[in-house]
């Protein structure tokens, strides 16, 4: 599990919608704020994941069409 507080991107969850940003703690995960429940996610956002143990420092970009978070698809794809 990563440390706590760290951001994580989800990008393979059963349901696309719980797909994006992540806070993690030691009970259940938050939204980041700047992309919290109900936030607009533009397609085209681009994110870098800087460290884990299989996606370090790599580009991912959401994919799916622009939409509120936690309600549209939320689809990633490495770049």
């Amino acid at each position: 599990m990563p440390p706590i507080s760290s951001t994580v991107l989800v990008t393979a969850q059963a349901s696309s919608v719980l797909n994006g940003l992540w806070l993690v703690s030691s009970g259940a995960w938050t939204r980041v704020s700047d992309m919290a429940s109900g936030s607009y996610l533009v397609k085209g956002t681009t994110v870098v994941v800087s460290s884990g143990n299989t996606n370090a420092n790599t580009l991912w970009q959401c994919t799916s069409t622009s939409g509120l978070v936690d309600t549209a698809a939320n689809t990633w794809a490495k770049i």
